[in-house]
């Protein structure tokens, strides 16, 4: 991906950023005057695409920007305040569970008490090595699990991922459950 962006970057959009500024300030006019000034009034729709575009990626970044300084300013506001994030509550507990994760470990290592931890739910780290994966990816189904070992799924007491991707699609974009429900303007973001 960065191969071709930075070709298309050098080899087009800067040299054609500094011709445009070059004749914006040698013919002193915009983008849809300056055709006029050099004697080709047909490419004024040239000038017209470039101020269009122009306008379509600002409503853009100003949407990104929103989003951006409204996560900063819940986060920010949350931590002078309470000292705890926005959604650092929003873990299991509150009529939602973490999703559950799954383990192919030796059939001996299965009963092990010391295997999970009863109060986080996640596994001891000193038995990382002991769990099984394939060549490729990560396990999806307790059928992949080779002779000798079986599949567990321990679920986790609290999960901050889980939680900071439910604040950032339910409170700050106010995700919609589709496309045929548009919502309305959403005033924390415009103010």
């Amino acid at each position: 991906f960065l191969i071709p962006y930075f070709l298309a970057l050098f080899l087009l959009g800067l040299p054609l950023f500094v011709l445009e500024l070059g004749l914006g300030q040698m013919y002193r006019q915009g983008t849809l005057g300056i055709w006029n000034r050099m004697g080709m009034p047909r490419f004024r729709g040239v000038g017209a695409a470039a101020t269009l575009c122009t306008w379509l990626i600002c409503l853009y970044y100003n949407v990104i920007i929103a989003w951006t300084l409204y996560y900063f300013g819940r986060t920010i506001g949350a931590a002078v305040s309470s000292g705890t994030l926005p959604w650092a509550d929003m873990g299991a507990g509150r009529n939602r569970q973490c999703p559950k994760s799954l383990l192919i470990v030796p059939e001996d290592l299965a009963g092990s008490p010391w295997l999970i931890d009863g109060s986080t739910g996640l596994f001891n780290a000193s038995h990382t090595a002991d769990f099984w994966c394939p060549a490729t990816g990560i396990p999806m189904s307790a059928d992949e699990a080779p002779e000798g070992f079986v599949a567990i799924t321990p679920a986790p007491a609290s999960c901050p991922g889980e939680s900071a991707v439910h604040f950032w699609h339910h409170q700050a974009l106010q995700q919609s459950s589709g496309m045929d429900v548009l919502g309305g303007i959403h005033w924390h973001l415009w103010i």
